[in-house]
């Protein structure tokens, strides 16, 4: 999997946009750098996944988020909201948030970039 990232200084948002297989290992790599951007400038994160195929499963999408020592270089970069954006595999990515937000995560999925983007830019920490 290759991941963009772009800065949104108006809005408070780092951006990934993901395109490719999406498998573990490029993941965990993405969610690192990430995450440690995003929390490095106080700004929302939105993963956009919509060019992306899934070489993961389900039981990946319950352990995914709760590898805490892979994902964040430092324990602290886990928290800060984070939005998702998505095409195909709905029972995938719902299944995934559940399962982040049940790990302290705070994120949520979205269909569209713009909705995504609101959330993020909100000052409530919902």
């Amino acid at each position: 999997m290759d991941y963009d990232v772009e800065i949104d200084d108006e809005n408070h948002v780092v951006l990934c946009i993901c395109k490719g297989r999406l498998d573990l290992a490029s993941a965990r790599v993405m969610t690192r750098d990430v995450r440690k951007r995003s929390f490095e400038l106080g700004y929302g994160l939105l993963y956009d996944v919509t060019d992306v195929s899934l070489a993961v499963g389900i039981a990946d999408a319950y352990y995914y988020p709760r590898d805490v020592a892979t994902l964040y270089e430092d324990r602290a970069h886990r928290y800060g909201k984070a939005a998702i954006v998505w095409k195909a595999d709905k029972e995938f990515w719902d299944f995934f948030v559940t399962t982040s937000r049940n790990a302290g995560v705070n994120v949520r999925l979205f269909r569209k970039r713009e909705e995504a983007m609101e959330w993020l830019s909100a000052e409530d920490a919902g």
